[in-house]
């Protein structure tokens, strides 16, 4: 039965530095973020994989190119895979949103599914983004298949197949190259979920 690989990105800088990242601040891998692609790509040898998709952005893409050339497959971009918009926030650290934006940062924590970025986006019009491209694309995927994008994206994803509102998007721990696989069975069948066990030779 074919099976759907989700691949979070591996560490960014701006992961390093607690930034959000969001669509504009495309930051590359850091050194550890390159080493943590490259042994995720040691252990998905055996899994038979036919393609690698990734986001656009340049931290997904990085990440997928080294998945692809270890494993000699070939890498597509789709833009419906993209992180979320997340407007003013784009490029602030962590503890600075959680000081100037104290009320909305905690609504972010609790209510995602009626988050609005200021200057962003809806994250409910990005779950149904991705939703859409899961309906259209990846269900129908014929071979085993990577798909390497963002934390928010595989647990709107989740949400979905485990028939819980978008507000339990936090319920599923989604780290830097962790790999949630998914069944194509009908109804799709979720086996792993954030999966970091080819890191166990690392102190996280």
């Amino acid at each position: 039965m074919t099976k759907v690989f989700f691949i979070r990105h591996a560490q960014s800088l701006a992961n390093v530095e607690r930034r959000y990242q969001g669509q504009s601040l495309d930051t590359e891998l850091s050194e550890f973020g390159v080493q943590q692609a490259q042994a995720l790509a040691g252990q998905l040898r055996s899994q038979s994989l036919s393609k690698v998709v990734t986001s656009p952005l340049k931290r997904a893409h990085q990440t997928a190119e080294i998945i692809a050339t270890a494993l000699g497959i070939p890498l597509e971009i789709d833009p419906l895979l993209i992180e979320t918009n997340h407007g003013e926030w784009e490029g602030q650290k962590f503890t600075d949103l959680e000081t100037n934006y104290p009320d909305l940062w905690k609504y972010w924590q609790t209510y995602p599914s009626r988050m609005v970025f200021p200057g962003g986006e809806a994250f409910a019009d990005v779950a149904a983004r991705v939703l859409s491209w899961w309906k259209k694309e990846a269900v129908n995927y014929p071979a085993h298949t990577a798909i390497v994008t963002h934390d928010t994206i595989i647990q709107a994803i989740l949400t979905r197949l485990h028939k819980l509102n978008l507000d339990h998007i936090r319920d599923f721990r989604i780290r830097n190259t962790s790999t949630t696989i998914v069944e194509l069975t009908r109804p799709p069948k979720v086996l792993t979920i954030g999966d970091i066990s080819h890191l166990a030779d690392y102190s996280l």
